[in-house]
């Protein structure tokens, strides 16, 4: 499994996007909930969402950037993105970043 972090955004890759998965009309991944920073494709790459899982078509070469990590490039391929999250007491939280 080839995968890239950057924060707490996760991005495995997979063989292909479910074919019911809509096409959204940007490449931001995730917003940052106290700086409004955004985890952003650059390039020729479709965002889409199934069921509240968001995945990434890249077509070339692309850019994932943010404001306060380094820049990560991704090949062509499928992507399923994935939020990091961690287990308190109170239970499953999302990572804020």
């Amino acid at each position: 499994m080839k995968g890239y972090r950057q924060g707490d955004v996760f991005l495995k890759k997979i063989e292909a996007i479910p074919k019911e998965a809509t096409k959204k009309p940007n490449t931001i991944l995730a917003r940052g909930e106290a700086t409004g920073h955004v985890h952003e494709v650059i390039g020729d790459a479709e965002l889409y969402e199934r069921d509240g899982t968001l995945y990434l078509r890249v077509r070339s070469s692309v850019e994932l950037r943010h404001q306060e990590h380094g820049t990560i490039a991704l090949s062509r391929g499928a992507y399923e993105v994935g939020i990091q999250r961690e287990y308190t007491p109170k239970g499953w939280n999302r990572v804020v970043d």
